[in-house]
């Protein structure tokens, strides 16, 4: 099962995916930690939560501190992943990034408003891995960030794509961590390698499928 809410002034997906005998996913908890705990106790009380990031840029993990403490509070075991190259982001490097990356794109009132402390990461998650105790594979798809990944869910045949992929576009690679050419070859080489068929949920607005944006590309 995947769900989604949409939380935060720029309209971020927040996904949970929830597999049978296996725990809770929560895939980038943006911003609104009260209404994404909501819907997280909702579909598992306790247990084992892995909170997995895209990439991480703060619009995708404004939230998590908080989400984090609120979890665990109600009995949650909480683990937070994302990939090695995006792990600055997080802990004592997190507001330094976070702040040169929005100060680069003119936004420095979003940082200023919703940066909050972040957590180490628990773990690192790398291409082709499956997310722990989960079915779900790790795509590594650079570009939009040097760690940027998608998480691939066979039985849904469904891929979340966060800031790589969008219905009729892709991410923007204005920063000085993003790669165009990285981005292209993520899309065309690694996302265009699923089944067609595939629905990709992005990181911002809707759901798409891999098909309809091969149209854009030369594969």
């Amino acid at each position: 099962m995947i769900d989604k809410i949409r939380v935060g002034p720029i309209g971020l997906n927040c996904y949970f995916v929830k597999q049978q005998s296996a725990p809770l996913v929560i895939v980038d908890p943006g911003a609104e930690a009260r209404s994404i705990a909501k819907r997280a106790l909702e579909l598992q009380q306790q247990g084992l939560v892995l909170i997995v990031l895209t990439h991480g840029h703060l619009d995708h993990t404004g939230a998590l501190p908080e989400l984090k403490a609120m979890l665990e509070a109600e009995g949650a075991t909480v683990r937070v992943g994302i990939h090695r190259l995006d792990a600055q982001y997080l802990g004592k490097t997190a507001r330094e990034i976070n702040e040169r990356i929005f100060r680069g794109i003119n936004a420095l009132g979003y940082f200023r408003k919703f940066f909050t402390e972040m957590p180490e990461p628990d773990f690192y998650f790398e291409h082709s891995e499956l997310l722990p105790e989960t079915s779900i594979q790790i795509l590594h798809t650079p570009g939009h960030t040097q760690g940027s990944c998608s998480f691939y869910i066979p039985d849904e045949h469904t891929v979340l794509t966060g800031d790589t992929l969008f219905l009729d576009g892709r991410g923007r690679t204005d920063n000085y961590d993003s790669d165009e050419i990285l981005l292209l070859e993520s899309i065309t080489q690694v996302l265009f390698s699923l089944p067609g068929d595939t629905r990709a949920f992005p990181g911002h607005g809707d759901e798409t499928v891999l098909q309809h944006e091969k149209r854009y590309y030369t594969v």
